[in-house]
């Protein structure tokens, strides 16, 4: 069946379409299909979990997709079959991120120098729009007031995701700064602008 997608998990062959990583992240691109298989916590339920924060689950997508890939986070359901509260609140919390940023996130392709440091580069479809993502960790209490990375350098307005304004950038040679504005919330931010060519 030519439509058909197969995965084997257990021997790796010729008839293998994709593969998938499990509670591992590739430490780099990848050029054939793939997803990395994680649980928030376990593959069942818990009593006492330890789920993955919100920063780290935000974290663990941005890097999949720069390298190429798709997320499959597991989520252990309770005896009854539900999704306890703290899971659920986590996961809407990260929806809530993704309303903001998809963008940067769906339907979106890899570039060529996709990470630099906590900052994380996809392309549109078409290739012509760069999205930079910056990365919080759960030990920032605050956001920093500049963002830096080199290569990827903008050409014209560069757009903050979640709000949809401009934000004030400058190059010097191939490194650029980013200027956060202030009172921004605690959390991973998304960028998008035309790339230099």
């Amino acid at each position: 069946n030519p439509g058909m997608i197969c995965v084997d998990r257990a021997c790796r062959n010729k008839n293998e379409n994709y593969q998938t990583p499990e509670g591992t992240i590739p430490p780099k691109q990848r050029n054939i299909p793939w997803e990395t298989c994680y649980p928030m916590d376990s593959w069942g339920w818990k009593a006492n979990p330890n789920y993955k924060s919100v920063n780290q689950i935000i974290a663990m997508l941005v890097e999949v997709v720069a390298k190429g890939g798709n997320l499959l986070l597991g989520v252990g359901p309770t005896p009854d079959g539900e999704i306890d509260d703290l899971a659920q609140s986590r996961l809407e919390s990260v929806g809530k991120w993704l309303k903001k940023n998809g963008t940067a996130i769906y339907n979106t392709r890899i570039t060529p120098h996709y990470n630099d440091g906590k900052v994380w580069f996809n392309a549109s479809k078409d290739g012509k729009t760069i999205y930079a993502i910056y990365t919080c960790d759960d030990k920032e209490t605050a956001m920093p007031a500049t963002i830096e990375w080199t290569d990827n350098i903008p050409k014209g307005k560069m757009t903050l995701l979640s709000t949809g304004k401009s934000v004030k950038y400058r190059v010097k040679g191939n490194k650029v700064t980013v200027i956060l504005p202030a009172g921004l919330p605690v959390e991973s931010v998304a960028f998008s602008f035309a790339k230099k060519q």
